[in-house]
């Protein structure tokens, strides 16, 4: 898109939501919608249209600030998403996940890698997408957990996440038997994902090591 063509865009998305500051009332789904649409735009502006969404006590508006979160792609993000990470509501989970991914910012794969005992499928679904969507060592660590899952749907989708990172070869027979992290046999069921995000330590230390 021509920079005169994304800049009439987001004038016109703006007038829409009405001047900075003012309690202009739109319809729930059309200020969604609209900013949705504004996310990719990375101003002051734009970040806080995102922010009310967030902070609204509608759900609906909640779940699209983070959605618009991903989208925008600013790191200032990262502290709501980990916290909605563990939101009570799956659809709040489901959408942190998918705007880490969006996000693609590895320092969110142990968090990623801490949401594996989720028992909302579509949430288990949307950080097997994330971890596509970042890659990387870890990801590929933490998706070929994965392979154990109890659920087939949720292990074809971790085997189709690997697949498409082109990353090495993955074990033959059972996917309910890969072997990971350097242990000689898979957990029991019951275990699988209890300590999910053994072995990341590290990673967690990297990643949150002050400079």
């Amino acid at each position: 898109m021509l920079d005169r063509d994304s800049q009439y865009l987001e004038e016109r998305l703006l007038n829409l939501i009405g001047p900075e500051g003012d309690d202009y009332e739109l319809n729930i789904d059309l200020r969604r919608f609209i900013t949705e649409a504004l996310a990719p735009f990375d101003n002051e502006r734009v970040r806080n249209i995102i922010m009310d969404n967030y902070n609204s006590v509608d759900e609906t508006l909640k779940s699209s600030g983070l959605f618009a979160m991903g989208d925008n792609g600013h790191p200032q993000w990262i502290p709501f998403i980990l916290e909605e990470m563990e939101n009570e509501n799956p659809e709040i989970r489901f959408e942190a996940a998918g705007a880490a991914g969006r996000l693609a910012d590895i320092s969110l794969v142990p968090a990623l890698a801490r949401m594996g005992n989720d028992t909302n499928t579509e949430v288990l679904s949307s950080i097997i997408t994330a971890l596509n969507n970042i890659g990387g060592e870890i990801s590929e660590i933490v998706l070929k957990r994965f392979l154990q899952h109890t659920n087939t749907t949720i292990r074809e989708l971790s085997k189709d996440a690997l697949d498409n990172m082109s990353l090495e070869e993955l074990p033959t027979g059972d996917p309910s038997k890969a072997i990971f992290s350097g242990e000689d046999e898979p957990p029991t069921v019951d275990d699988t994902f209890i300590n999910y995000d053994d072995g990341l330590e590290e990673y967690d230390d990297e990643f949150n090591r002050s400079d």
